[in-house]
């Protein structure tokens, strides 16, 4: 039960303070810089997208796992907009933003205590200028730190509506 308060207090934090320090955020959207959505897979969750430039994004997420563990997760990504616009005549791959991303987690092992680890979150993101969606598929290897050193495997599916 503390972990579950402990992440909800650390997620209204860096909502009010990171998204707050940030003035001049654009993004690969028409819309807008932020992007509330779901992932679903390995964990499942709610999922947070902040855009602080063109190709750089802070993405946090407060999921579950099939481990029955609560986890909050949170990466700064690089973006490459315009990976694919070589390729010519095709307007769906040239919406799709591959990524790259350094991360960390922090997930309950046992309703008293938790774990701390690493994730190197790589994806693609489809982004269309009509609608305001972002659909992502993502994999992230990743190993824990504390309490024990380990290696886990995080995989997602899932979709940000741009505000």
């Amino acid at each position: 039960m503390r972990f579950k308060a402990l992440s909800l207090l650390i997620l209204s934090v860096l909502s009010k303070n990171v998204w707050g320090a940030i003035d001049s955020a654009t993004s690969n959207t028409e819309s807008g810089s932020f992007g509330p959505g779901i992932m679903l897979g390995e964990p499942t969750g709610i999922n947070l997208k902040y855009w602080t430039s063109y190709s750089n994004a802070l993405n946090f997420g407060l999921t579950y796992s099939s481990g029955n563990s609560l986890a909050f997760l949170g990466d700064w990504l690089w973006h490459f907009p315009g990976a694919f616009t070589s390729i010519k005549h095709s307007r769906f791959l040239n919406e799709l933003v591959p990524y790259v991303g350094l991360g960390g987690l922090i997930s309950e092992v046992t309703n008293s205590s938790a774990a701390l680890g690493i994730r190197i979150p790589v994806g693609v993101e489809f982004l269309p200028k009509h609608p305001p969606l972002g659909v992502f598929l993502e994999i992230a290897p990743g190993m824990t730190l504390l309490p024990g050193i380990g290696g886990f495997l995080q995989a997602d599916i899932g979709i940000r509506y741009y505000l």
